[in-house]
């Protein structure tokens, strides 16, 4: 990881950033997005853009069990509203939870987090494996054949499928298959 850098900083530059940029994303890093729920500034990790199509990206570290975890409804939050904010702007947003330390990482992808806030259509967890397989690739955010816009399988649109949901890591590429 560069010197300097946060864990999340590093590890969005060091692999979250070259997987979309292999898939031939764009990338606009700590962008502004508004305001968070209408108080300071929102600025996401990033904003990738393929075909016209943006989705924001937001990355979550917890190498040690700590305060991360209390985030990730908190994030999911704003993501929404800034969607909703910018109608038309972004297509989707996701939480990517990287690093050792999470207790409720399986929790938060499984989609259960959505008993108390309703997010699926908008927001997306994932495993930061399971989002650089998908990138990596070059599927799941802008749409179009190659790109399967709405399938359950992958980073745009339906939640997944309850068997992906129980994949954790790059051997959860198949779900991208659809």
């Amino acid at each position: 990881m560069s010197p300097g850098s946060t864990r999340t900083g590093g590890v969005l530059e060091d692999m979250v950033l070259p997987a979309l940029r292999h898939g031939g994303y764009e990338c606009k890093v700590q962008a502004h997005v508004g305001k968070r729920l209408g108080l300071g500034a929102h600025k996401v990790d990033c904003i990738a853009t393929k075909d016209g199509r943006a989705v924001l990206i937001s990355v979550k570290w917890q190498q040690v069990s700590g305060t991360a975890e209390q985030k990730v409804p908190f994030e999911v939050i704003c993501l929404l509203d800034a969607i909703d904010a910018n109608p038309g702007s972004y297509a989707k947003a996701y939480v990517v939870l990287g690093g050792e330390g999470w207790k409720l990482r399986g929790y938060y992808v499984s989609g259960a987090l959505t008993k108390y806030i309703s997010y699926s259509d908008k927001v997306e967890i994932l495993t930061l494996e399971g989002f650089i397989g998908r990138s990596n690739i070059g599927r799941g955010v802008s749409g179009g054949r190659d790109d399967p816009a709405g399938s359950p399988q992958v980073l745009h649109g339906a939640p997944a499928r309850p068997e992906a949901l129980q994949q954790e890591g790059p051997s959860a590429s198949h779900w991208l298959a659809g």
